[in-house]
């Protein structure tokens, strides 16, 4: 009985595995890096301000992975010398949100039936976890910071920066909208961060873990969470990068709450900083992000 369970358990773990490979190209994530929208130009004679949803079943560009499903945003496009039209939605920019949110339940499930254990942090510790959390976001800042001072020197990484920024300006329009970024921001960033760790560093990583070596999990989880991030090659090799840290992260402290916390904290300010740099540019320069998000 006990040598059936024992077989059945790693079974179980690679069923639970493929289903999570599978939502993960089935679902938008967060950040710049989790959005995925399409732009699609509507003539003079068609303006209104409605918006439509799509979910096309071939993949997609732009942001950050294309999905077997993916939101299709038809923005309002103004014809030249006209006033600029504005592309936010408040009810696309929530459905995004709950997409994202889906990660939790569906992480929650694969643990309780994989009997995992995900997040265990006693009251008195919360306290560490947070500031491990702010501390461990600052490598990433400086990450960026560095990949930023590149781009210029380095075209894909530019490409990237762009696809990001055709995101972030489809889902909060050409307006500054501080507040309403940092609602967003934080909404997007909380769920993104808490249900792609509980996801790859709480179930996969953990649940190899048991029965391979921690670098060869480590590196198997980081090529999942890549190939569901796999917008370009670059793309893909930086969440690679991205998710060796938060699961070295996870090995380091024993506390998943961390990563959680730096996860999300990263998701927030790059929003926030996408959209008050897009909102900063020329109308020719976001006309130019418009075109990128329609191929």
């Amino acid at each position: 009985m006990a040598k059936g369970h024992h077989l059945t358990r790693p079974l179980i773990l690679l069923l639970l595995l493929s289903l999570t490979l599978t939502s993960t190209l089935s679902f938008t994530p967060s950040l710049p890096y989790h959005v995925q929208t399409r732009l699609n130009t509507i003539t003079p004679a068609t303006q209104s301000k409605s918006l439509s949803l799509q979910l096309p079943t071939s993949r997609s560009s732009p942001s950050l992975p294309p999905r077997a499903r993916t939101y299709s945003l038809r923005p309002l496009h103004s014809t030249k010398g006209s006033e600029e039209a504005d592309e936010f939605v408040p009810s696309v920019a929530a459905s995004v949100v709950a997409g994202q949110s889906l990660f939790i339940p569906l992480s929650l499930a694969i643990g309780a039936i994989a009997k995992l254990k995900l997040i265990s942090v006693p009251a008195s510790e919360l306290s560490a976890s947070v500031v491990g959390g702010l501390y461990y976001t600052l490598p990433l800042c400086a990450f960026v910071l560095v990949t930023s001072a590149m781009e210029r020197f380095i075209p894909p990484l530019k490409k990237v920066a762009e696809a990001t920024e055709s995101t972030i300006l489809a889902l909060l329009g050409s307006k500054r909208r501080l507040l309403t970024s940092v609602i967003f921001a934080a909404a997007l960033g909380s769920v993104a961060g808490l249900g792609e760790e509980l996801l790859f560093r709480g179930c996969i990583q953990q649940g190899l873990g048991m029965y391979l070596p921690q670098l060869p999990s480590l590196l198997l989880t980081s090529f999942l969470f890549a190939l569901g991030h796999a917008v370009t090659p670059l793309y893909a090799l930086i969440s690679f990068i991205a998710s060796m840290y938060f699961g070295w992260v996870y090995l380091s402290t024993g506390d998943l709450l961390i990563p959680i916390i730096s996860h999300s904290l990263y998701d927030m300010v790059a929003v926030i900083a996408t959209h008050w740099l897009v909102t900063g540019k020329t109308r020719e320069e976001r006309d130019a992000l418009r075109k990128i998000g329609q191929n």
